[in-house]
């Protein structure tokens, strides 16, 4: 395979990019596919017997076909399963056509900008959070490296994020979430929630224009941060966004939400999944997830996946081990550090 270079990915990312984590596949870590003849590529990993794509092919609509069925060709060659992991509605007949097996994951929460507003019942838990952070002086403002680097505040940045994963139960994720990068945000945005003497929280977003809209990829907050920090950002954020004239900002999936084991097509695979909601609180807190999106009140979303042949308990086991970054072993030495403390 040829690698495909870092500006021609993000060149057909800000023109392909659908899925709020498409950004991930402009990772260096990915190894490329691409075909003769077609404009567009993808990128996965190797796990468990299986490639692993973050999101859906960058290409225009009427490729995908041919790249989903080229793909199974390679995979086919090295005796490799497939998934793609986090995609739309939007390609599933291509996939479906070239032979996938097109299986609900989650739900993505998406916030209509223009049509949001703090007002009525519905947000007052937003509305509380929002208030107290304005009663405490906490400030949104968006800070712009192109314009001066401040390596204070991205010290700052370094230091919060740090705090907030030795305190969360998982070493850092990776797969679908871009790292920080500071140095090469390229399109993204940060902003932060500051009182008068520290940045108390920040959020970076990566952009989705082909769907006009912004993804909270990265959000974190100091452990003794104030009550709404999280709320006074976002709120911030879709103002300034509204402003803009911006549509949609996505604020991330939640796995294993909406499934439906009636459904016979994949019911086996939905029931394994079922089965494995409450059992993976150690890598993803989903209750609390869901519990502070929705507060936000969006509208959600169905997340799906690729697969082919079939989902298998071996293939989320390899997922699980591309999110991990280090697999079960980091996992394991990252718990028992926490539980030191």
């Amino acid at each position: 395979m040829s690698r495909v270079p870092r500006k021609v990915r993000l060149k057909l990312l800000d023109e392909y990019g659908y899925v709020p984590v498409a950004r991930a596949m402009a990772s260096d870590e990915l190894t490329h596919f691409s075909l003769t003849g077609v404009k567009g590529f993808l990128g996965y990993l190797e796990k468990g017997g299986s490639f692993l794509v973050p999101g859906e092919p960058l290409c225009d609509v009427s490729d995908a076909k041919d790249l989903f069925s080229e793909f199974i060709d390679h995979s086919s060659t090295q005796k490799r399963k497939i998934c793609f992991f986090g995609c739309s509605e939007r390609l599933s007949g291509s996939a479906r056509s070239a032979g996938y097996a097109v299986i609900k994951f989650g739900e993505e929460a998406v916030v209509d900008i223009s049509g949001f507003s703090l007002q009525g019942n519905a947000m007052e838990n937003v509305r509380r959070g929002f208030n107290h952070a304005n009663n405490v002086g906490i400030l949104v403002s968006e800070y712009i490296p192109e314009r001066k680097r401040d390596p204070l505040m991205e010290n700052e940045f370094h230091l919060i994020s740090d705090e907030w994963l030795k305190d969360k139960k998982t070493p850092e994720l990776g797969f679908l979430l871009a790292p920080m990068e500071l140095n090469r945000l390229e399109g993204r945005r940060i902003f932060t929630a500051r009182t008068k003497n520290r940045i108390e929280g920040f959020v970076i977003l990566d952009p989705v224009r082909s769907r006009e809209g912004w993804y909270t990829d990265i959000m974190r907050r100091r452990r003794d941060a104030p009550n709404g920090v999280n709320e006074k950002l976002l709120v911030e954020i879709i103002k300034n966004l509204d402003g803009e004239g911006a549509k949609n900002l996505f604020l991330g999936m939640v796995p294993f939400i909406g499934l439906d084991p009636q459904i016979r097509e994949h019911g086996k695979a939905t029931k394994l999944m079922n089965s494995l909601k409450g059992r993976i609180d150690f890598l993803y807190p989903i209750e609390s997830e869901f519990f502070f999106k929705d507060k936000f009140r969006p509208r959600w979303e169905d997340v799906f996946i690729y697969v082919y042949p079939k989902l298998t308990t071996k293939m989320i086991y390899g997922i699980i081990s591309a999110f991990l970054q280090g697999g079960f072993v980091r996992l394991i030495k990252h718990r028992v550090r926490t539980l030191g403390k």
